[in-house]
């Protein structure tokens, strides 16, 4: 107890809270409902796709990833849903295509490609460096500092 206040109310604090090994993040994505939308999406994009809108079905597969979530099915598909949205794109549209996103579309986008890097396969390494070239080109290096120090990847 403090003897200036004759006050113990400063150890209502819990400060082990903010510890790092007990810091939990907030599970946003709703599972079930994770995968409804991601089932909705998939059939709006598959039908702009057919329709050979390339550029109007990026941003819809780029509204709300499912970051954070534990469910690797889920995060799976979703992966290569947007890696074949991005390799359908003709290296001539690409700046287009970005230039129609805005900051957190970009930021998503980027962290598509990054996650491409990681787990795409050979013939998706030239379109997703055209992707970051364009994206860099517009979004600077604080595009690229958010999605690396972002908590919620993909």
């Amino acid at each position: 107890m403090s003897k200036k206040t004759r006050s113990d109310q400063f150890r209502d604090a819990d400060i082990d809270m903010y510890d790092e090994d007990q810091y939990v993040d907030d599970d946003d994505t709703g599972g079930d409902n994770a995968a409804a939308q991601l089932a909705d999406r998939e059939g709006r994009v598959r039908t702009l796709i057919s329709n050979g809108n390339h550029a109007g079905a990026l941003p819809i597969i780029l509204e709300a990833p499912p970051t954070g979530s534990k469910d690797k099915t889920l995060n799976t598909k979703n992966i290569s849903l947007v890696l074949d949205v991005l390799t359908r794109f003709k290296t001539a549209e690409i700046e287009k295509a970005v230039s129609g996103l805005d900051a957190d579309q970009q930021d998503n986008l980027m962290k598509y490609i990054y996650k491409g890097f990681s787990e795409g396969g050979e013939k998706d390494f030239t379109i997703l460096l055209s992707f970051h070239e364009k994206v860099y080109k517009l979004g600077g290096l604080g595009c690229i500092m958010r999605v690396l120090t972002d908590r919620k990847t993909l």
